[in-house]
């Protein structure tokens, strides 16, 4: 089957993801609505225009206010393949990604991130802003939410070495797409 590897060999100098905006609720700690309304850029539809407010960590797309966690992952990776059935044609996309150094820090985020607020797993159908070493940036997740398929704790000896390790996978007819902040 055929995929896209976007960190792959086909683009040599871009190295790999810098940093992950990571969102599964709006500003008023609802979860998202998917497919989340987006608009393209005026002569480029392949480019969909956002706005980001670092300082408040909420990113405005199609009206929707959304919060989001900036990660600045080990070892992450990121590939779409294109997928051809009976159903018709559709792209797996698959994010991987590590935390490092875990931490109390961590651990309250991950909480936050992972459970609801009863305590219970939240199933964290999530959306996924990419900046890349070349400093492109990309959204998945955007018509059908990535879905969390793996979480692993890795422990080790030394503190740097304890990691967790998760694993994001979408199902979508629509390839990801880069993105512009307006």
């Amino acid at each position: 089957m055929p995929y896209t590897d976007l960190f792959g060999t086909d683009c040599q100098s871009m190295g790999g993801i810098k940093t992950l905006k990571l969102a599964t609720r709006d500003d008023s700690d609802n979860p998202l609505d998917f497919p989340l309304d987006f608009q393209l850029k005026v002569n480029d539809e392949s480019t969909i225009v956002l706005s980001d407010d670092e300082a408040t960590r909420t990113i405005v797309i199609g009206g929707v206010n959304i919060q989001y966690r900036m990660v600045i992952p080990l070892h992450s990776s990121f590939k779409e393949e294109e997928v051809t059935d009976r159903q018709g044609r559709f792209y797996t996309q698959t994010l991987n990604f590590e935390l490092p150094q875990l931490s109390l820090t961590t651990n309250n985020q991950l909480k936050n991130f992972l459970f609801t607020s009863s305590g219970e797993f939240a199933i964290s159908s999530m959306v996924c802003f990419i900046e890349d070493m070349n400093d492109n940036t990309w959204i998945i997740g955007y018509t059908q939410p990535l879905i969390l398929e793996s979480f692993d704790l890795q422990t080790g000896v030394e503190g740097e070495d304890n990691v967790y390790k998760l694993s994001y996978t979408c199902k979508s007819y629509s390839k990801i797409r880069q993105y512009e902040v307006e």
